[in-house]
């Protein structure tokens, strides 16, 4: 039932039938993104509205060039791509030890 609170309530009575995906259910990664729903039962408006699904995942690491070579005192260009929701926090060290923060 849908109920109006105004001077003289107003109400519509109806049938809705959910599909709700049940507890435990897999989705993957590929299938974040905005969907819609649409709530329909033959009486008018139907109405909708948008969610968006996000899917936590570990990070996935994957780097285009396992060996670079520059010249001596050249600079050469360190790539590596990271996939993970929430973001990662990234960086690289030197060394295994000394932390790289920029350049």
């Amino acid at each position: 039932m849908c109920q109006i609170n105004t001077s003289t309530m107003k109400k519509q009575i109806g049938c809705v039938d959910v599909l709700v995906a049940r507890e435990g259910t897999d989705v993957s990664r590929t299938q974040m993104g905005a969907y819609l729903c649409i709530a329909s039962n033959d009486v008018p408006p139907s109405v909708s509205k948008r969610i968006m699904l996000s899917v936590n995942f570990a990070p996935s690491i994957s780097i285009p060039s396992k060996v670079i070579g520059v010249p001596t005192g050249s600079q050469a260009k360190l790539e590596c791509l990271v996939e993970s929701y929430p973001r990662a926090i990234s960086y690289w060290l030197k060394s295994g030890e000394e932390m790289i923060l920029s350049g």
